[in-house]
């Protein structure tokens, strides 16, 4: 009775050895309500326990105290005693101290090291006023290392009611008949970490009162930025209650994005953000259902990158909201600028009740307004947001193609209206487009495509594009754009301007862009191509031509045309050639081969009454370097064929200088002569801009009249000279040749006086001349169309 207690066991615990020693007052000091002592030694390899304390007058009274050390060198030792997972490791050291004084119980922690968590936390507990008070502190605390803590290989399994990926969200929160004391909390943390998140600075501090916490403030830094923001609890029944209110200056979106695992390489920042949560549930399942969620910007920036080449699209973000809820569908709306114009955004899907009913995907429905541009693509995602594994259906309606230009780089044609529509995968190589159909104006192009960006794993240059189409008929009227060149523009008034960016300032005022016209030393580098059209009737206005291909390449900056082919009536259109820069000029090889063109169609084009029309074939074999289409003949080497058939002709409606040279020499073959005009024909040798005829004539069912020709085209002057021959001779007929000569544009026609001297002598000769040429002479053919056909094929 008299002798302290004293106990001392030795033995092994799960094949570990241990000592446990136990020291305490006497049974009379019980007796006779003395202050009791005690101490617990336990020892180990793995943990170490040291405990101390004193009961008042041998209770638990004010007055009494404990002291409790914990240690241990690494914690996955004690993996054989708590079934903890072994590959976890790090040391335990725990001090603490509870006091019992009067009015209140408190335990204080001055240092708590388990693994990477390290803090210190005061607790009290006034058992008069039901009150808890805890104020706390962690320089670390490691929320992913507790649950690697667990060795889940020993836990239940569950049936899950959702995929979540192991973790069962339908247990219950809190437990049954919990009674909620009122509570004051402080909790500040350095660095918080989860899973893969951290949360680092976070301040709380909160009064709960008969289950009631409302509006405690917090704030902390997440993923580089300051959130700031109040929480409110209710606590009832098993059932809890929340609402946060959260708002941030500067907060990094893509950085928080790729953090929470839904987006990687997403560049968005705001300037201002606010968020309002409320949650209500009684399992964490019940809780991401009925949360309800607004979140509210203002100005910022996004930048739309490309996933393989990092190229962005600058976007400026001006406000946005975005809402969901159990019943509410998902909805987000932003406003701003991309690439100077106006920009509006939205992106719907489900309500979050739907979100979380199990499903494997979730639908996305994204619209975008882009100045007078309108985009809509749509999809099922899964998250997090995996690109390669989505099909997203796209389309696309713009005034003009020409508003890509900010976005390709290129001087696009303006070709529009516009309508676009695909469905779009990705792969590791790029992006398949199917079921790809383009809409300009009334034609249809339906195909698929490839674009294959420049990565390290292809080792291309620059992007790559594959595109086939067919059509069942294209009408050219779409395609006509007669203010637009895809050459490099002529300077006017010391500044450059697309020819594309002249026709949408007419239309739109828009900022200047950076575009390059397609055929120019950059422009012809933008990228590769390979680009096929098939056409089942090719349409000009109302004239139906014939069937059409269209096949073109550019590789490494040469555009090669193989071919361009229109079948039509009675013949063909067949050009091909090819184009390259040399310095700042081009290297061009142009071949074509034209047979019974109808150029009424032409003609149809300027006006569309005229009665105008002749057959046209043409071959045309040339080389050149050049800059322009202007200067295209002034270095060109080849030759030029070609031979007309008019019936009805109108020189007013096609603005060429050879048009006007034959407006002005017809009648002076054909007036007041009641013949009729066969065919034109000439075939031309080319030179370094230098041209002269290897033939030339035109035939009348009355005349043959042969010509002489020269043209120098960077003078761009000429001289010609036509000799009439009567196809049969005539008593005191003229023939009186005709020279011409001047600037293309501006030229001259006149008879030379040696010429009015032969023609004078035979003029008074014919009368005795003629009847022995009709006795001796052939006449010549009244029709020499197959002279004609010969000349203009070389």
């Amino acid at each position: 009775m008299l002798a302290p207690f004293s106990s001392d066991v030795s033995g092994q615990l799960m094949n570990i050895p241990v000592r446990v020693t136990a020291n305490a007052g006497t049974l009379q000091d019980i007796l006779q309500k003395r202050d009791w002592k005690t101490t617990v030694q336990f020892n180990s390899p793995v943990l170490t326990v040291s405990g101390s304390g004193l009961l008042a007058a041998t209770e638990w009274q004010p007055g009494s105290w404990f002291n409790l050390d914990i240690t241990s060198k690494d914690a996955s030792l004690l993996s054989p005693w708590l079934g903890t997972a072994a590959s976890i490791n790090g040391e335990i050291d725990f001090k603490g101290r509870l006091d019992y004084r009067h009015g209140s119980i408190v335990f204080d922690t001055p240092s708590l090291t388990l693994m990477n968590t390290k803090g210190k936390a005061h607790l009290a507990w006034h058992p008069d006023t039901n009150l808890l008070e805890l104020n706390s502190h962690f320089r670390r605390l490691d929320f992913t290392q507790f649950g690697q803590f667990v060795n889940k290989e020993e836990l239940p399994q569950v049936e899950q009611t959702a995929p979540t990926q192991g973790v069962n969200l339908d247990v219950p929160l809190l437990p049954e008949n919990l009674v909620i004391a009122d509570a004051n909390l402080n909790l500040t943390v350095d660095r918080m970490l989860w899973a893969d998140q951290a949360l680092s600075k976070l301040s709380f501090k909160g009064e709960v009162r008969d289950g009631k916490m409302e509006n405690a403030p917090f704030q902390a830094y997440y993923a580089g930025s300051k959130f700031v923001g109040d929480l409110s609890l209710v606590l009832s029944d098993q059932n809890l209650s929340a609402a946060l209110t959260l708002s941030v200056n500067k907060p990094n979106i893509g950085a928080v994005l790729h953090q929470l695992n839904v987006a990687d390489n997403l560049k968005m920042s705001l300037d201002k953000a606010s968020l309002s949560l409320s949650l209500s549930g009684k399992t964490v399942l019940e809780l991401m259902e009925q949360a309800s969620v607004k979140t509210s910007f203002t100005g910022g920036e996004l930048k739309v990158a490309d996933t393989y080449t990092g190229k962005a699209i600058d976007v400026f973000l001006k406000n946005g909201e975005f809402v969901t809820g159990p019943d509410t569908a998902t909805h987000l709306t932003l406003t701003g600028t991309a690439s100077g114009l106006p920009l509006t955004l939205t992106m719907d899907s489900l309500s979050l009740k739907q979100a979380n009913d199990g499903r494997a995907r979730v639908p996305m429905n994204v619209a975008v307004t882009l100045g007078d541009s309108y985009f809509h693509a749509k999809s099922d995602v899964v998250v997090p947001l995996e690109l390669m594994t989505m099909t997203v259906y796209i389309d696309a309606d713009s005034p003009s193609l020409a508003r890509f230009n900010r976005f390709t780089g290129a001087d696009l044609p303006p070709y529009g209206p516009l309508k676009i529509s695909a469905s779009m995968t990705m792969d590791e190589l790029g992006y398949r487009l199917k079921d790809f159909v383009i809409n300009v104006g009334s034609s249809t192009l339906t195909g698929h495509g490839d674009i294959f960006p420049p990565q390290q794993s292809n080792g291309l240059k620059r992007p790559m594009l594959d595109m086939a189409f067919s059509a069942p008929f294209i009408q050219l009227d779409d395609f006509n754009i007669p203010h637009w060149s895809a050459w490099l523009p002529n300077k006017e008034d010391g500044e450059i301007k697309t020819p594309s960016e002249q026709i949408a300032a007419k239309e739109t005022p828009q900022p200047s862009s950076d575009a390059v016209p397609v055929v120019s030393p950059k422009g012809l580098l933008l990228a590769d191509a390979n680009f096929k059209l098939d056409v089942d009737e090719v349409r000009s206005g109302k004239d139906w031509l014939g069937a059409g291909k269209l096949y073109w390449t550019l590789d490494d900056g040469r555009l090669t045309l193989q071919p361009l082919n229109v079948q039509i009536p009675g013949g063909q259109i067949h050009i091909e050639g090819d184009i390259a820069a040399k310095g700042e000029m081009f290297d061009i090889n142009l071949n074509g081969d034209v047979k019974n063109f109808d150029y009424g169609v032409i003609a149809r084009q300027v006006d569309p009454e005229t009665s105008m029309y002749g057959k046209l074939s043409t071959k045309f074999e040339l080389k050149s370097l050049a800059n322009t289409p202007d200067t295209l003949m002034e270095n060109a080497t080849g030759f030029i064929g070609f031979a007309a058939w008019p019936k009805a002709f109108d020189a007013h409606l096609i603005d060429l200088w050879a048009v006007s040279l034959t407006d002005a020499i017809i009648p002076n073959f054909t007036n007041d002569d009641p013949s009729q005009l066969n065919c034109v024909a000439a075939g031309l040798e080319i030179n370094k801009g230098d041209m002269k005829q290897r033939e030339m004539v035109m035939d009348t069912s009355r005349i043959h009249v042969i010509g002489n020709f020269d043209a120098h085209y960077k003078t761009r002057d000429f001289n010609l000279e036509l000799t009439p021959v009567s196809k049969r001779a005539q008593i005191f007929g003229l023939q009186t040749p005709v020279a011409i000569e001047g600037k293309f544009e501006d030229f001259s026609l006149n008879v030379p006086w040696s010429e009015i001297i032969k023609t004078t002598v035979r003029f008074t000769t014919s009368p005795i001349v003629t009847p022995l040429r009709w006795l001796f002479e052939e006449p010549l053919p009244k029709d020499a169309s197959a002279e004609c056909e010969r000349i203009w094929q070389g």
